[in-house]
């Protein structure tokens, strides 16, 4: 606290790593829960990767990863952190809107693109989801994957810069670009987008 900028990647142009948007201000943390008052703690969820995250049941400490769901417990706490106090954090979220279209795909020949044109394959393990979307093969698509940077104002923002770690300890300075594949939060999922039918 206090958050200064909130980069977005929507990954659709011809630098996917090349920030869309960027929005520079001074802003509170924005949290599911927030201490009622100075003198009221909120809980939390303990273990990694949620640590931190404020919560009333387990249940909102879990978060399903790209290796499965990875479980985290609330836990009470007994003060109040500066970052959950009334005067800097906020019970809201942030929300960006963008309108994906087959045309940002990238169709070139050979692309290595994460948005590069794709046939779909069934014998192919991470095209076997498709049946289930009624996904033919041979249809060609694309697929997308934004990423969120939230930087504070002294310097740090959210992603995996330790050196051989895998937990979100975060990113300094210099380290909070888009250029640098450890920082910020890629989305785990995937948004697909079909070739439209002439």
């Amino acid at each position: 606290m206090p958050i200064k900028k909130l980069s977005v990647a929507w990954g659709d142009g011809a630098d996917p790593n090349k920030a869309n948007v960027i929005i520079e201000g001074m802003f509170k943390n924005h949290k599911a829960y927030c201490a009622p008052s100075a003198d009221a703690a909120v809980s939390i969820c303990t273990g990694q990767p949620q640590n931190g995250v404020t919560c009333v049941q387990d249940s909102e400490c879990s978060i399903a990863g790209r290796n499965g769901s990875v479980r985290a417990s609330c836990q009470e706490q007994l003060t109040t952190e500066f970052g959950n106090s009334p005067g800097a954090c906020e019970e809201n979220t942030f929300s960006f809107t963008h309108r994906y279209s087959f045309a940002n795909c990238d169709a070139t020949p050979g692309s290595t693109q994460p948005h590069r044109v794709q046939t779909v394959n069934y014998n192919s393990a991470s095209h076997a989801a498709f049946r289930r979307y009624n996904l033919r093969p041979g249809q060609r698509f694309c697929e997308f994957k934004p990423r969120v940077m939230v930087e504070d104002q002294w310097g740090m923002c959210n992603g995996r810069c330790q050196e051989g770690s895998d937990s979100a300890k975060g990113c300094y300075d210099d380290n909070c670009e888009f250029s640098n594949p450890n920082a910020g939060t890629t989305f785990w999922g995937r948004v697909i987008l079909v070739e439209p039918l002439e």
